[in-house]
C-alpha cells in the first residue's frame, strides 16, 4: 500500500539582524551607559568592604552576641558610600542598581528570557526572534543581576525602607553614619540628638523609625536572644540570605576569569555593543518562508476478503459481525493495535458502517463481500520476520430461525517482515547571498543549500520512496519587502544537479535498504542578501488511520547550517558533511558536524587561523587547532575580494 507524509518547513529570513528585540537591546544600552560608567571598579570596591562582614552575619543567624551597629552596619554602609564617593560620584545611594535592573527589565520584556539549549540528540535548532548574541548576553550576565538584586535587598533590609536608597545621596549617608558611629559609643541612639545628620529628603517620621530600627536590632543582636516583638527590626536571616546570593554570584563570575561581576558585565556589554554596531546600518525587515513537501512510499499490508451468502430468498440476514483474531505464531500472543491496524476497507452488498462491531445487514438472496485491511506496525516484526495466524469468528442472526449463529473462520498464516523506521534530518543554510539593497552595485545571487538526510534505522527496506518539493512560498511579509525565493536545482546523493522546472520538484529516492542512508539537496536562490533566524518543521503521517504506531517516521529535525562540504577524510565519496550551529552562542559559531551517513562529531573552535602572503597568487594558511578532530576557524579574505580561491593544498600530504 502507499503511505503519505506531509512535511512543512517554516523559516524566517531577515535582511539583517534588525529584529524587534534589538530595538530593546539598543534602548537598554542607551539607558545604562551613564549608570554603568565605572561600575566594574565600584562593585569590586563595595564587595571588598562587604566580604569581611560575612563571618559577623553568620554569627548573627547562629544567635551569637555581637555589636551589630559598629561591627556590621556602619562598615557596610560607610564602605558602600565611601566607594561611591571615591569614584567621583555624589549621587543617589543606589542609582546604578536601579538603573541597571530597570534596564534589564526592558531587555527581558522585549526579548524574552533565552530558552535552554535543546539536547543534541533531539537537538534540532529552533531559534526564536531573539538573536543569539542577545540571548547569550542575558544568560552570561545573569550572575550580575543576581548580585544586584541581593545587593539592593541587603540595604533595603538594613534601612527598612527603600526610599532611603532612592532619595539619599551617598555623601548624606556617609555623613549620617559618621555621626551615628560616634553616638553609638555612648549607648542607645537618640533621634533628636542625631537629627542634624538627617538626609534632606527623609522625613522626621522616617528618620525616627530608622533610629528605632537600629536600637532594636542592636539590642537583640548584643543579647543574642531576639526577644523583641517589634516589627521594626533587621531580619538577620534575610541579611545572610542576600549576602549568600551576592557571594554565589561573585564566585560564578570568578570561575569565568573575572575579578567581579562588574568586570564581567562591562566585558559582555562591550560585546553586545559591537554586535549591535555590526547591524546598525541595515534595513529592518523580515519575512516568513514556507516550504511544503510530500513524501510517499510503499509498505507491506495484507488484504483479506470475507464473502457471506444469504440463502433465504425472503428474509435479510441481520447483525452480521466479524471478530478478528491475529496471533503471533512464535509467542502465541494475540496482536493488538500496537502491532496491527485492522479495519474494514470496503463493503459490497452489506449495509452498515465500516466497522466490525455494530453489525451489518445482508439482503435476502444476496452475497455480501467485506474487504479487511491488515497493516503491520514496526512492532509486529521488530528485527526479523514473524509468522502470524489470521482468523476469528463470524456471527449473525439466522434469517430462517431468528437465532444468533457464530462460527470460527479458517485461519491463514502469513509472514510479516520488519518495517523501515526513518529519521528525517534537515539542514537549512543560515546565510543566503543575493543583492545587498544598501549598496549601489548589484551583487550576484549564490544558491544556498537546503538538504535532507534520510536515515533508515529500521530492519526493513523503505521502498518506492518519493518526495515532491514545492517552490518556497512567502507567507508573511509585513513590510512588503521586494524579495523572491526559488529552488533552482536539486541533487540526489551528490549526483549532478538537476534543474528545477515548474512549481513542483520530484526526487526519486527509490529503495532505502535497512540501516542505510540517502540524502538530497535543493539549492535555494534569493534575490536579496539575508539570513534565516528561525526554523520550525512539522511532519504529518496522512495515512495513519489515527494509529500513531503506524508511522514509519521517528525523529524529524532541522538544523542551522553554516556550511556544507564534502569531507576528504571519508573513503565514501558520496558522504556529505554539514557544519551546524546547534547550541546558542553570542557569535553564532558552529559546534557540530553532521554527516549524510547519520553520524555526527563534536566541533572545536580553532585557537587561531592566519593567512600569510607568499606571492601574488599564493598564501600560507596556518591553523592552530583547539584539539584533535574537527576544528573551525574563520578569517577575512586577505585579497579583499580582488581574487578568487582556486584550491587549498594541505602541506603534510599534498591533498586538496
Amino acid at each position: 500500500m502507499m503511505v503519505y507524509f506531509y512535511i512543512i518547513i517554516y523559516s524566517i529570513d531577515a535582511t539583517n539582524l534588525c529584529v524587534p528585540c534589538l530595538v530593546n537591546a539598543g534602548t537598554f544600552i542607551l539607558d545604562i551607559m551613564d549608570c554603568a560608567l565605572g561600575f566594574g571598579s565600584l562593585i569590586g570596591c563595595i564587595w571588598g568592604g562587604l566580604s569581611p562582614s560575612s563571618k559577623l552575619i553568620y554569627n548573627l543567624i547562629n544567635k551569637q552576641k555581637i555589636g551589630i551597629f559598629n561591627d556590621l552596619i556602619v562598615p557596610a554602609v560607610m564602605g558602600f558610600a565611601g566607594c561611591y564617593i571615591k569614584s567621583g560620584k555624589i549621587a543617589k545611594a543606589l542609582p546604578f542598581v536601579g538603573c541597571l535592573l530597570s534596564g534589564y527589565d526592558i531587555l527581558i520584556k522585549g526579548c524574552g528570557a533565552p530558552d535552554a539549549p535543546k539536547p543534541k540528540q533531539i537537538g534540532a535548532r529552533k531559534a526564536n526572534s531573539v538573536p543569539d548574541f542577545v540571548a547569550s548576553f542575558i544568560d552570561e550576565t545573569d550572575c550580575m543581576v543576581q548580585f544586584l538584586e541581593g545587593f539592593q535587598a541587603f540595604y533595603v533590609e538594613v534601612f527598612g525602607n527603600e526610599r532611603w536608597l532612592e532619595v539619599c545621596t551617598t555623601e548624606e549617608l556617609n555623613d549620617l553614619f559618621v555621626g551615628l558611629k560616634k553616638a553609638a559609643q555612648k549607648g542607645s541612639l537618640n533621634a533628636d540628638e542625631l537629627r542634624i545628620y538627617k538626609p534632606q529628603d527623609i522625613s522626621d517620621a522616617e528618620f525616627d523609625q530608622f533610629i528605632e530600627r537600629m536600637n532594636n536590632s542592636e539590642m537583640n543582636a548584643s543579647s543574642g536572644e531576639y526577644a523583641s516583638t517589634s516589627e521594626n527590626i533587621i531580619d538577620f536571616d534575610n541579611l545572610a540570605k542576600q549576602f549568600s546570593e551576592m557571594e554565589e554570584a561573585q564566585a560564578t563570575d570568578q570561575t569565568k576569569g573575572y575579578q567581579s561581576v562588574g568586570d564581567l558585565f562591562l566585558d559582555k556589554l562591550s560585546m553586545l555593543q559591537e554586535h549591535l554596531a555590526d547591524g546598525s546600518n541595515s534595513t529592518c525587515a523580515t519575512i516568513s518562508l514556507q516550504i511544503n513537501q510530500t513524501m510517499t512510499m510503499t509498505r507491506q499490508a495484507f488484504r483479506g476478503t470475507l464473502s457471506v451468502t444469504n440463502g433465504n430468498a425472503e428474509v435479510p440476514m441481520r447483525d452480521v459481525k466479524l471478530k478478528l483474531k491475529v496471533t503471533n505464531m512464535q509467542t502465541g500472543a494475540m496482536a493488538t493495535a500496537k502491532e496491527f491496524e485492522m479495519h474494514t476497507e470496503s463493503l459490497k452488498n452489506f449495509e452498515g458502517d465500516l466497522d466490525m462491531e455494530s453489525g451489518w445487514l445482508l439482503g435476502a438472496d444476496e452475497t455480501g463481500t467485506a474487504t479487511i485491511l491488515f497493516i503491520p506496525s514496526k512492532y509486529a516484526a521488530p528485527e526479523e520476520a514473524v509468522d502470524y495466524s489470521f482468523g476469528g469468528t463470524l456471527s449473525f442472526v439466522d434469517p430462517s430461525s431468528g437465532l444468533e449463529v457464530s462460527g470460527d473462520l479458517f485461519p491463514v498464516t502469513l509472514t510479516v517482515k520488519p518495517s523501515p523506521e526513518l529519521d528525517l534530518t534537515y539542514f537549512m543554510q543560515r546565510d543566503i547571498y543575493g543583492d545587498d539593497a544598501l549598496t549601489e552595485n548589484v551583487e550576484p545571487m549564490v544558491p544556498a543549500e537546503f538538504a535532507l538526510v534520510i536515515n533508515n534505522k529500521g530492519y526493513g527496506d523503505a521502498t518506492k520512496v518519493r518526495m515532491v518539493t514545492k517552490q518556497p512560498e512567502i507567507v508573511e511579509n509585513k513590510k512588503g519587502l521586494l524579495i523572491d525565493f526559488e529552488f533552482v536545482s536539486s541533487q540526489l546523493n551528490g549526483s549532478e544537479k538537476i534543474l528545477a522546472m515548474g512549481e513542483s520538484i520530484p526526487t526519486e529516492f527509490g529503495t532505502i535498504p535497512a540501516h542505510s542512508q540517502v540524502y538530497a539537496q535543493w539549492w535555494l536562490q534569493s534575490s536579496l542578501l539575508g539570513h534565516f533566524v528561525d526554523y520550525d518543521i512539522e511532519a504529518t503521517h496522512v495515512s495513519s488511520y489515527g494509529n500513531e504506531n503506524l508511522s514509519l517516521l521517528d525523529q524529524v529535525t532541522i538544523h542551522e547550517l553554516v556550511h556544507g562540504f564534502t569531507p576528504k577524510v571519508n573513503t565514501n565519496a558520496n558522504v556529505r558533511g554539514f557544519l551546524v550551529n546547534d547550541v546558542v552562542d553570542a557569535d553564532d559559531l558552529p559546534d557540530q558536524v553532521y554527516f549524510s551517513d547519520a553520524t555526527q562529531e563534536e566541533l572545536s573552535i580553532a585557537v587561531n587561523a592566519v593567512a600569510t602572503k607568499k606571492s601574488y597568487t599564493e598564501y600560507l594558511l596556518t591553523v592552530t587547532p583547539m584539539k584533535a578532530g574537527w576544528n573551525y576557524g574563520s578569517l577575512l579574505d586577505p585579497t579583499v575580494g580582488k581574487q578568487k580561491l582556486v584550491k587549498v593544498v594541505r602541506q603534510s600530504d599534498n591533498a586538496e
